[in-house]
């Protein structure tokens, strides 16, 4: 049940998801009192109204979590860390790497690990950010324009969002009516 309660902390619809696990895991403990009782029909059906609740919110879940699995997608994230890397070993420069889903930020020098801390994400963060409001967070090659040593996140980094990259894939979506034609990309 840890593993689903962690999910449902992911998902967009975040009411949704807690509610379908909160009920499911009602209908458990009053399934296993029915079993203490030797009531078999009714804790098969309370099981069964689990179960249901469960499939609510693995399908919640399933879209949003599907991209960490593909072959494709990670092999374009592992590319462009393994091309940020090479860049930080030949400048002798520093790079920070976010890994969203370990929730972890990981500081390189001259292509060398440093440290890694946990970073702190939006309740969103599994998606790629597309438009403003979305509580999404951003994936791709990004600068650090300035450090925010207190803001209302505790310590912040303020990065080049949006890139032209993001720009292009913003105005692609707005294009195909993915978004509203009063979306903005935000900042």
């Amino acid at each position: 049940m840890r593993i689903l309660r962690n999910l449902a902390d992911d998902v967009k619809d975040k009411k949704l998801s807690t509610r379908s696990l909160a009920r499911a895991e009602v209908l458990i403990d009053e399934s296993r009192g029915h079993v203490k009782n030797g009531d078999w029909i009714k804790a098969r059906r309370t099981i069964g109204e689990a179960s249901l609740n469960l499939d609510s919110m693995v399908r919640a879940t399933r879209q949003l979590v599907s991209r960490f699995a593909d072959s494709q997608q990670i092999s374009h994230w592992r590319g462009l860390v393994a091309n940020a890397v090479s860049r930080s070993r030949a400048n002798g420069g520093y790079l920070i790497v976010v890994n969203k889903l370990d929730r972890e930020l990981s500081l390189y020098k001259s292509g060398q690990l440093v440290k890694s801390y946990p970073a702190g994400m939006g309740f969103n963060y599994l998606n790629d950010k597309l438009y403003s409001g979305d509580n999404a967070t951003p994936e791709g090659e990004y600068k650090v324009i300035r450090k925010l040593p207190a803001s209302k996140y505790y310590k912040a980094l303020l990065i080049n969002y949006p890139n032209e990259e993001d720009q292009r894939r913003f105005a692609l979506a707005k294009r195909s009516g993915q978004l509203s034609k009063k979306a903005h990309i935000g900042g």
